[in-house]
């Protein structure tokens, strides 16, 4: 009981002098998932983009609301601002797997694909379970020419989700690139 006391008499004196109830939750507990998946759902990438801003404003110290930009901005095609909104993500959560799927994404995209290669594998690692995971790592891969040792990764994202079609996709393309020397006896 007097532990409860002590609990909230120190918050009540926090609010008494100022101190905001926000800067002691740094992540947005308010944050409306329904509504992103709504403007997803449409196509508005861009909605949904101000409204992560907007709770960024809030709650800069929220990995996810950071992660959540940089795959917008990514769905945007800018993947060098995408990429700094997942740094700062990785800043505030380094174990945050969606945010390093998504930083080997946006690696891919801007053609560094031996990094892409690095956070695919730490992604992976954390969530062997994920087709993308499998997928990102394929396509940086493939850039790199390696199209046999993608092949390996679009499998296993097919293991995953059989209906996968950036698997699909992927594995046609590192396919088509191997020569018929390359292909097992």
């Amino acid at each position: 009981m007097k532990k409860i006391s002590i609990l909230l008499l120190t918050l009540g004196t926090l609010l008494l002098f100022g101190c905001n109830p926000q800067a002691l939750l740094p992540n947005d507990m308010t944050y409306d998932s329904e509504k992103v998946e709504a403007y997803y759902e449409n196509g508005e990438y861009e909605e949904a983009l101000a409204y992560v801003d907007e709770r960024i404003e809030k709650y800069p110290d929220d990995a996810s609301l950071h992660g959540e930009r940089g795959y917008l901005l990514l769905e945007l095609g800018r993947a060098d601002e995408a990429l700094k909104a997942l740094n700062k993500s990785l800043e505030l959560e380094p174990e945050f797997e969606a945010a390093l799927n998504n930083k080997a994404w946006a690696l891919n995209e801007l053609g560094r694909f031996e990094e892409a290669i690095d956070f695919a594998k730490k992604a992976i690692d954390l969530e062997p379970d994920g087709d993308m995971e499998y997928v990102n790592m394929g396509n940086a891969l493939v850039s790199m020419e390696r199209d046999q040792e993608a092949l390996t990764y679009y499998e296993e994202a097919l293991k995953i989700n059989p209906n996968s079609e950036y698997a699909f996709f992927g594995k046609g393309v590192a396919n088509y690139y191997i020569l018929p020397s390359e292909i097992p006896a």
